[in-house]
């Protein structure tokens, strides 16, 4: 029978053999799918960050060299002693600083590194900005008229984290005079910093001794080493900025729930299976009980010596028992289907 022989084959090896290969492809198709997916989307995203990453630092230089080069020029008549040098260089520092709200305040100091001017001026100065002995800025101050060259201070810890960049009056001529440029760096990383960078990245900046000095709108993973660094303005500069993706982990998550919905559907696809080898197996069970009554009700009628015969309502004969064939001398098939008169 067709139904003894699908029965067989479900509870049969074959039938479990057919199943796992039929469970394996579509399961294995859909985890390679998803990780060159995932292959790619992590390509496409580390291609994306790296440009942000060297607009991002680009922007920062650019802005930092503009300031350099702007009060270098500014501070070229300061060295050489003109009459109105000193009020033209506060006037024009003065709207730079308007105009570069990260710069808090610009000291001048003489050769003999005496401040001389100051901007703004000593009694309007605020905690934003470090005092004119702080050790920190002095030291830097030394290293540029030593050198003659621009040097960047530690960050000085005041009301916020404060950075300065010295340079020489006179690039020119060593032991001259210096001016110190303050910077608030929450202000600064504000400025530089566009908003569309800050959804998409978390950013920390951070001294060369890996001592956190800025963490701009979120937070640095604690794996801070699998985060990418791109340099704070000019060589020599002393401050780092790490960046994270926001969506760093997010793919592993895809992945890992893709995979378990594939096995959750493996598992439903088992138990339907399993669903209809009993339903299967009871179908079989009552087609088989069936026929044994039949054949057993068959086996009474064929045996007795009465002859049986029954007819419809149109008193034509359906059936007719073997006894009665005998009685009449007719076949079965003689007989089913007559009428009377016989």
């Amino acid at each position: 029978m067709a139904s003894d022989t699908l029965l067989n084959f479900f509870q049969g090896r074959k039938f479990w053999i057919t199943t796992l290969a039929v469970l394996v492809l579509p399961v294995t198709t859909c985890i390679v799918g998803g990780w060159v997916y995932y292959l790619e989307r992590s390509q496409s995203y580390q291609r994306q960050t790296s440009l942000d990453m060297v607009w991002q630092e680009q922007t920062i230089l650019g802005t930092l060299v503009a300031d350099q080069h702007t009060l270098t020029n500014w501070s070229y008549d300061l060295g050489h002693g003109a009459a109105t040098a000193n009020s033209d260089f506060v006037a024009r520092v003065s709207g730079l600083m308007k105009d570069e709200q990260a710069i808090v305040g610009v000291d001048v100091f003489d050769a003999d590194d005496k401040l001389s001017t100051s901007i703004p001026k000593l009694e309007l100065r605020t905690h934003r900005q470090p005092a004119v002995d702080d050790p920190t800025i002095a030291a830097a101050r030394a290293r540029s008229r030593d050198g003659g060259r621009l040097v960047f201070s530690s960050v000085v810890a005041a009301e916020s984290p404060v950075w300065a960049m010295v340079l020489p009056t006179d690039v020119s001529a060593r032991h001259g005079g210096t001016i110190v440029a303050y910077y608030d760096l929450n202000r600064f990383m504000e400025q530089t910093v566009p908003w569309w960078f800050i959804q998409r990245y978390d950013l920390g900046l951070m001294e060369a001794d890996g001592h956190l000095v800025v963490l701009h709108d979120g937070s640095l993973p604690s794996d801070i080493d699998r985060a990418q660094t791109i340099s704070f303005g000019p060589p020599g500069s002393g401050l780092m900025l790490k960046v994270s993706r926001h969506d760093r982990d997010s793919w592993w998550a895809v992945i890992g729930a893709l995979a378990l919905v594939i096995v959750l559907l493996g598992v439903l696809v088992v138990y339907l299976l399993r669903v209809l080898q009993r339903w299967l197996q009871q179908r079989i069970d009552a087609q088989r009980a069936l026929s044994d009554e039949l054949r057993f009700r068959e086996a009474m009628e064929n045996s007795t010596a009465t002859g049986l015969v029954a007819f419809d309502l149109q008193g034509r004969i359906i059936y007719v028992n073997p006894a009665f064939c005998r009685l009449v001398g007719l076949s079965a098939q003689q007989l089913v289907g007559l009428e009377a008169p016989f």
